[in-house]
């Protein structure tokens, strides 16, 4: 049975979360510096904001306790791909993978722009291409 459509999206651009503990993560973070057009964000600062409790009723993390390292980077293509194509290219689950709708939102999301609650970051913390750099400054209108 084919898969459905939705379970396979095809976009020019994915957003991907990786985490700087994870050798595989860091394996796919050296094949994007080696010729992927991207611009990505370290959250080092980032704290949980609701409580949260494993199945057994126990806090696992408490509001305000910080967030493990983690990476959000987008990834442009020329053409749209599939994200399955992209899962295996790059070796990261599709977990990690989603397509991106706006540019400009997820851009926006990088430095927590709209959100005053989150840990702010600046643009002097994105890294990249040099290009996709300043496009993500450009769409978030500051």
């Amino acid at each position: 049975m084919a898969k459905k459509i939705e379970d396979n999206p095809r976009a020019r651009q994915f957003l991907i979360e990786l985490y700087p503990d994870n050798s595989e993560h860091m394996n796919v973070f050296l094949k994007l510096n080696k010729g992927y057009n991207f611009v990505g964000i370290k959250h080092n600062r980032d704290v949980y904001e609701k409580e949260r409790k494993n199945e057994a009723g126990e806090v696992v993390n408490a509001i305000g306790e910080l967030k493990k390292e983690h990476m959000h980077i987008i990834i442009d293509f020329e053409n749209q791909r599939y994200l399955n194509g992209i899962s295996k290219e790059i070796g990261l689950e599709k977990r990690f993978i989603q397509k991106v709708d706006s540019f400009k939102k997820v851009s926006r999301y990088l430095i927590h722009l709209d959100n005053e609650e989150k840990a702010q970051y600046s643009f002097d913390e994105l890294f990249g291409s040099p290009d996709m750099i300043a496009k993500a400054k450009k769409q978030t209108n500051v």
